[in-house]
C-alpha cells in the first residue's frame, strides 16, 4: 500500500533532518519502502541546493523525484497555516519524520500522522510524544533526537520510551536504516502499544500531599 511520508519540524528547525530526508540517497530509497508521497514541513531550514532549484522563491513547491516504476512526489512548505491543514495533512499521510523534542511555542505547528498501518515519527516535547501514543490505535513511533537542543534530554525521553516498546528511535545519520526498521512489516509484526490515559487526579493527590492538605 502506497504510503505518505510527512516530515515536520513545527515552527523551529532540524537542519540534520530535513537535509537527511532530502539526501538523493533516501530519495531514491522511499519508492522502494512503498513510500509514493513525501511531504517535508521544514520551518526556517535552508533546502539543498539541488531541490531549492525545483522550487519557488520562498522554497515551496512541488516537484517529482526519481523515473517510471520509482516516483516520488515531494512537495516542500515551511510552515503549517493552522489546525485545518493539519487535519488535512494527518487525513492523507501514513508516516511522519521530525524531531524528538524542542522549543515550547513550535508545538503549535506540528502535524502529526496516525491510521491503519501508519508509522509516525515525531518531533517537538514530550507531550506532544505521548499525545501520539495516546491515539487509539497508536501510530508506529521513530523518533529522531536532536543532540543540539536542552542538553540531549531527547534521546534519554526516546531511550526510556523505547525500552518500553512504545517506539523506535534513530539517529540523523542511521535515518534509512529507521526508516527501514519501521516500514518493513508484515503478519507477524506487534501491533503499536498504547500509552496509558492521564491521570491528573493522581497529580492532584501528591500536590495536596506535599503541600500538607
Amino acid at each position: 500500500m502506497a504510503t505518505t511520508l510527512l516530515v515536520t519540524v513545527g515552527s523551529t528547525q532540524f537542519q540534520q533532518l530535513t537535509d537527511a530526508v532530502l539526501a538523493p540517497a533516501v530519495l531514491d530509497a522511499l519508492p522502494q519502502l512503498g513510500v509514493s508521497d513525501l511531504v517535508v514541513q521544514l520551518g526556517s531550514a535552508q533546502l539543498p541546493a539541488a531541490v531549492q532549484l525545483q522550487l519557488s522563491s520562498a522554497g515551496e513547491g512541488a516537484f517529482t523525484h526519481g523515473g517510471d516504476g520509482s516516483k516520488l512526489r515531494v512537495d516542500v512548505l515551511r510552515y503549517t497555516k493552522g489546525a485545518r491543514e493539519m487535519d488535512a495533512l494527518i487525513a492523507r499521510a501514513g508516516v511522519v519524520v521530525s524531531h524528538a523534542g524542542g522549543c515550547p511555542q513550535a508545538a503549535a505547528s506540528l502535524t502529526w500522522v496516525w491510521s491503519r498501518q501508519q508509522l509516525t515519527i515525531p518531533g517537538l516535547g514530550s507531550g506532544t510524544i505521548l499525545e501520539v501514543l495516546r491515539k487509539s490505535p497508536p501510530p508506529r513511533l521513530l523518533v529522531v533526537p536532536n543532540p543540539a537542543l536542552m542538553d540531549d534530554h531527547q534521546r534519554e525521553l526516546a531511550g526510556a520510551l523505547a525500552a518500553g516498546k512504545y517506539l523506535t528511535v534513530s539517529d540523523v545519520d542511521s535515518l534509512l536504516d529507521g526508516l527501514r526498521r519501521v516500514l518493513t512489516v508484515d503478519d507477524t509484526t506487534p501491533a503499536p502499544k498504547r500509552f496509558p490515559a492521564p491521570q491528573p487526579e493522581r497529580f492532584a493527590a501528591i500536590l495536596d500531599k506535599t503541600a500538607g492538605f
